[in-house]
């Protein structure tokens, strides 16, 4: 039965992998794991590029520290809050030059936005 309708689907034209991930010049293929800037391979870290999925994800929307460290670490981390940090830097110095900018929310964390260039 359910091979059966994922051949439906498959027929239908349903895509293959999944949708690819865009915020200003930078794009994400979660399938390939992969990150683009201006068709620029731009080389992350397993880590690195679970950031930044996880703020394409939720573009626009300033998301915690804390929901950073659960949705890219895991819920058991026991380290500082401030590797967040750290590998906010890391993302930033990666992605200068390109239109994704991630920001400090004061009070908040950290939202992924288009720049204005």
């Amino acid at each position: 039965m359910l091979v059966a309708t994922l051949a439906r689907g498959l027929q239908r034209g349903m895509p293959e992998r999944p949708v690819t991930l865009s915020c200003g010049n930078v794009e994400l293929d979660p399938a390939r794991r992969r990150v683009t800037a201006d068709g620029i391979v731009v080389p992350l870290t397993p880590r690195e590029f679970g950031f930044l999925e996880f703020l394409m994800r939720r573009r626009d929307v300033a998301v915690s520290k804390d929901e950073i460290l659960r949705g890219v670490w895991d819920e058991n981390f026991e380290g500082s809050e401030n590797v967040v940090e750290v590998y906010a830097g890391y993302l930033r110095r990666k992605l200068s030059g390109s239109t994704a900018e991630l920001v400090t929310v004061r009070g908040r964390g950290y939202r992924l936005e288009e720049s204005a260039g």
